[in-house]
């Protein structure tokens, strides 16, 4: 069975995700994008994720009605550790013995950054479109 660990926790949102925090400590909803590899290997594929407050969650229902879910992890406040907590726990319970299927069950909490990725099957014959007119 292949051992998973996180890299590295990174977001777009924070400048330091383990130092930066949001303004509003309950209420916010960031993108955290986790590396994770398989242990004593090289390489790592990305993992992204939502991490936000019960706070920012009832707003936007106040607001909009409803929130889709998937890729969410729901957190009382901003905690880092927590955070990497939550990715390492679910990194922990990956059985599986070769990475593509390891991906795909971490895919059902995360947003793997090759999840609907295809594989051209002939490149000589791949449709390419006409740029010519375009500006």
């Amino acid at each position: 069975m292949l051992k998973l660990e996180v890299r590295d926790l990174d977001s777009p949102d924070l400048l330091d995700l383990d130092i930066e925090k949001p303004q509003d400590l309950l209420r916010f909803c960031i993108l955290v994008q986790a590396s994770i590899g398989v242990q004593g290997e090289r390489g790592e594929d990305l993992f992204n994720f939502l991490v936000c407050t019960p706070a920012w969650l009832v707003d936007g229902l106040k607001t909009e009605g409803k929130i889709w879910g998937r890729h969410h992890l729901f957190v009382p406040e901003h905690d880092y550790d927590q955070i990497l907590q939550a990715i390492n726990e679910i990194c922990g319970k990956i059985e599986a013995s070769d990475w593509e299927t390891a991906a795909h069950q971490l895919a059902r909490y995360t947003h793997w950054e090759f999840e609907d990725y295809r594989e051209l099957e002939d490149y000589e014959t791949a449709a390419v479109p006409d740029l010519a007119g375009v500006k």
